[in-house]
Formats: C-alpha cells, structure tokens, sequence
C-alpha cells in the first residue's frame, strides 16, 4: 500500500497510482583530481547523494466538489517539508515533495492525473529497528562477538556499553576499546565509566557520549557491511568490570 504523510495513494476511493519510479540505485557522488604527469585522475570521494521518487495516479470522485476536496487533501498532505513515504508495506523513505501536477481536463469534471515528484536527502529506505544485546561477565579483558546486519545497505548502528555489578558509583573501568574486525578500525572511549550509565557510541551521527554527555574519542565510526560482521570490545584500562552491550539500528536498503 502506497502511502506519503499516512494518506493512501491507492485507497480506490479517491486515489489509484497507475506508475512508481522508486528501484533505482540512488545517484552517486564520484570525486576525482588529475594526477600530475600521468594519465587518468586519482579517485578522492565515492559517496551516495540523493534519490528521486515519481509517483503517478488518478484522483477521482463521483462529484465535482468532491474531486475538488480530494484534490485539496493531497496537496494539503503531500506540500509539506518533511513527509514519510511508504512503498514497500515493510520500508519507508523521508521524502520531501518537489512537485505535484495535476493537468486540468476541462471536460472531465470527476477525475484529474496527478505527477508528484520526491526528494530523499537520505537515499535509503528503512525497515523496523533491529536490536541484539548480551553481557560480559567480571574478568573478561576482550569479547568477541558477532551480529548479522539485514538490508542491502551497511549499517551505522547504536552501540550502548553499560558496566554492571552496583547501582551507583565508578565502575573502575577507565577504558573502552572496540575493533570492528572487517577493517580493524578501531573506537576508543576513556574516562569515569560509572556503574548503570552507559557510554553511547552512535556511527551514524558520529557522536559518542557518557552518561548522556557528549565525550571525548579517538578512533573511526566503522560501517557495518550486510551479513556476518565480527567484533571485539575490549577493557583496556581499568577495573575488568563486567557490562551490558547492545547494537541498535534499522536495517536499510537501495529501494
């Protein structure tokens, strides 16, 4: 069922969608310099940029008023800044609206087309957020760990690190090291970890915070490539405290 800002395109009441336009890869931002006495350019930045959806359809009703009112209701539901766009039931996009035509046929008094034109600035789609969560037990220098990423896409996930053993008070863990194997790039967190308040590591915002306070890091904001991917996380310094960990993230996709 196509939808944008929870109005159905395809109700059969008032609207019918006859062509989408939604499958294709989105564009792709290539970045490239010459290179000095030699042929070809060196490549500098590969990276996805925005994706354009078309939708096309029918308004209809089985009076002129109400053709008017249904007309009135998409455009009151589709010209506004943001909007979530569902084509597939089980995904969804953030869309912005670029253009809504509806040609005028001065003989057809209760059904007019429609062409309406739509942006992503984030070019995926995304299913319902994914959670796996575990505990490392007291003593434990280094876990290894695995997680599945669903979609097409890679995943920037939520990380959230959260010793365990009291309810209050300096875990005695100083330090966080996680590798995210594929790469082995490397996040690392210090500071005064206390017991029940976790340390966030967000790759799609590049944020990492502490007890909800944003938080000094070195290291990268790994991406996490569909299917099998290896981890560690490890106590560098510090009290081998044990703690919770869990990775959140919504699995995404090309269309």
């Amino acid at each position: 069922m196509i939808s944008a800002n929870g109005i159905s395109l395809e109700d059969g009441n008032n609207y019918l969608v006859e062509e989408v336009s939604f499958r294709s890869v989105p564009n792709r931002q290539v970045l490239s310099v010459p290179i000095s006495r030699r042929p070809g350019d060196k490549l500098t930045g590969v990276e996805w940029g925005n994706k354009e959806i078309e939708i096309k359809g029918r308004i209809f009703s089985t009076t002129t008023s109400g053709l008017r009112g249904a007309i009135d209701n998409l455009q009151l539901n589709l010209a506004v800044q943001s909007l979530a766009l569902s084509i597939d039931t089980d995904r969804q996009y953030t869309a912005t609206l670029e253009s809504l035509d509806i040609p005028t046929q001065f003989y057809n008094q209760t059904m007019a087309e429609f062409d309406a034109k739509f942006l992503t600035v984030d070019p995926f789609s995304y299913s319902s957020q994914i959670t796996a969560s575990g505990t490392v037990i007291s003593g434990t220098v280094t876990y290894s760990g695995s997680i599945t990423i669903s979609g097409t896409v890679f995943a920037e996930p939520l990380l959230t690190l959260t010793p365990t053993g009291a309810n209050v008070g300096n875990s005695g863990i100083k330090t966080f090291l996680i590798t995210h194997v594929p790469s082995s790039e490397t996040m690392t967190v210090s500071g005064t970890i206390s017991y029940n308040s976790p340390i966030s590591i967000d790759y799609n915002n590049f944020l990492v915070t502490n007890s909800g306070i944003q938080s000094d890091y070195t290291g990268i904001f790994s991406r996490f490539e569909p299917g099998l991917v290896n981890y560690t996380i490890t106590v560098s310094s510090g009290v081998r405290q044990g703690f919770n960990w869990k990775f959140a993230y919504q699995p995404r996709f090309y269309n």
